[in-house]
């Protein structure tokens, strides 16, 4: 989280105003994206163009011909409730770049209201040209059989309730809860709500707050949940932390294990899909991409002397950028430590930890496990 972070701050947007746009979707689309990752590719595609050609727009009437926007794509899959739920986070540069010329666009309440019905209008118009969407609200999506067990547990965590066991169907246990509250239609500056399709753009980080848009940065890269907010009860339950309570006073909520378990693997994404995706002036091959960036990653020399872009921060850096700590300087002398060796020697080892009072811990190495069984009628794969 905090090196994606670092990268788009460092090495993808320049000085510029950057505005936050969220995308959510109805059930019915949350799970068929979850399910099919060339829908969600396809949705993610007309969501961009739409923005994009919107501030395009905006600036051509303002005189500002071939201009160029800029985004980063963060697909998030989980909610609050650690259910399944795929949504974009998207960080725009709130205006338009013109061979490294940044010229900002004023976004209005109007224009984020104009937005939702475009993206619900052309997103249902082509998936319905592709017969990914029909019109009856009990419609099955063509399911490999295979695959049944894996998507009844999509499904069920989509709609926030337990697939198997005991309480298949049922919603977890609310801790906490006063009294019943009814669902109404979010509202607020920036943000509009039609039939399931939910755009906020209310989100918007000064082009001089570089720290700010960091802190945003690690919030649309954070992972699927905290392993704080997860707590055991005497009973073998698993309570989950809400991280703001609910409007009925909700403040945990309580599964088994199994279910737990269930939500847990439902958010694992689909092999060979990347979650964070760069348009615009921001994508690979960019004409302008050069001019657009403050600068590019650093290389460095490997050991048969050749260059290497540094993809990763170090991890001391990383710790000092994030916790204002520097763990590689001296709390008494204050110079840089250095480094000198590796010891290896389990002798020295040991007469390092008895000099400084440290008990020695025996590991034991575990013993080498069979492969694991195969089910009746599968066959190990040979890659000759």
């Amino acid at each position: 989280m905090n090196d994606a972070a670092a990268h788009l701050v460092d090495h993808v947007f320049k000085e510029v105003a950057v505005r936050q746009w969220v995308l959510s979707f109805p059930f019915k689309l949350r799970y068929l994206m979850a399910y099919n990752s060339k829908v969600q590719s396809k949705v993610l595609e007309i969501t961009i163009r739409a923005i994009s050609g919107f501030y395009k727009q905006k600036a051509k009437r303002d005189g500002i011909q071939a201009a160029q926007t800029g985004a980063v794509t963060v697909i998030q899959r989980f909610g609050g409730s650690v259910n399944l739920n795929p949504h974009f986070h998207m960080l725009f540069m709130d205006g338009v770049m013109r061979m490294g010329e940044f010229t900002p666009i004023n976004i209005k309440d109007q224009d984020v209201h104009f937005l939702c019905r475009r993206l619900k209008t052309r997103i249902i118009r082509v998936l319905q040209k592709s017969g990914h969407w029909k019109e009856e609200p009990d419609e099955i999506f063509d399911i490999d059989q295979e695959e049944l067990g894996a998507n009844q547990m999509m499904g069920g965590s989509i709609q926030n309730r337990a697939s198997f066991g005991p309480r298949a169907g049922q919603r977890p246990l609310q801790v906490g809860k006063t009294h019943h509250s009814t669902w109404s239609v979010p509202t607020g500056k920036c943000m509009s709500y039609l039939d399931g399709f939910s755009l906020h753009a209310g989100v918007k980080i000064g082009h001089k707050n570089r720290e700010g848009l960091e802190r945003l940065a690690r919030y649309v890269a954070r992972p699927a949940y905290a392993k704080d907010r997860v707590e055991m009860g005497n009973d073998g339950e698993v309570f989950w932390r809400l991280k703001t309570p609910w409007r009925d006073g909700t403040t945990h909520l309580k599964f088994s294990e199994e279910e737990f378990l269930e939500r847990l693997i439902s958010l694992i994404p689909p092999p060979r899909i990347n979650l964070i995706r760069y348009h615009g002036v921001f994508s690979p091959r960019h004409a302008e991409r050069n001019v657009s960036i403050p600068k590019k990653k650093s290389k460095r020399l490997t050991l048969r002397d050749t260059e290497r872009i540094e993809y990763r921060t170090p991890w001391a850096m990383l710790l000092k950028r994030v916790f204002k700590s520097d763990v590689l300087q001296c709390q008494t002398c204050k110079n840089k430590y250095e480094y000198v060796c590796e010891v290896t020697n389990p002798y020295i080892i040991k007469k390092m930890l008895n000099h400084l009072g440290l008990e020695l811990e025996k590991v034991d190495p575990s013993p080498p496990r069979a492969p694991p069984r195969l089910a009746k009628g599968h066959e190990w794969q040979n890659d000759d």
